[in-house]
């Protein structure tokens, strides 16, 4: 069996559909079936769900904070006169 990595859209998307055949009286095996993982792969992903925050939100809060910090720093660049229409060498 080869291993695949499934995008945190997907796992969502998957997780949405355990919802609703949880809600229909299927079992975990049956669900896991279903989505074509194991039992042990649908645990994890509804630990990582369950936790403080979802990996998508602390992947997009971490993006927000780089984001910041690349403002600052062309922010600082642009006051020095580096960013004043002149190739920098990098």
């Amino acid at each position: 069996m080869t291993k695949r990595r499934y995008t945190t859209e997907e796992v969502a998307q998957k997780l949405v559909l355990a919802d609703a055949l949880l809600n229909e009286g299927y079992k975990i095996v049956d669900i896991a079936r279903e989505l074509g993982v194991t039992r042990v792969t649908y645990y994890r992903w509804r630990q990582d769900q369950a936790g403080d925050k979802p990996a998508m939100v602390r992947r997009l809060e971490r993006l927000e904070r780089e984001n910041a910090d690349l403002r600052r720093r062309l922010a600082d660049l642009v006051r020095a006169g580096c960013g004043t229409g002149t190739a920098a060498a990098a």
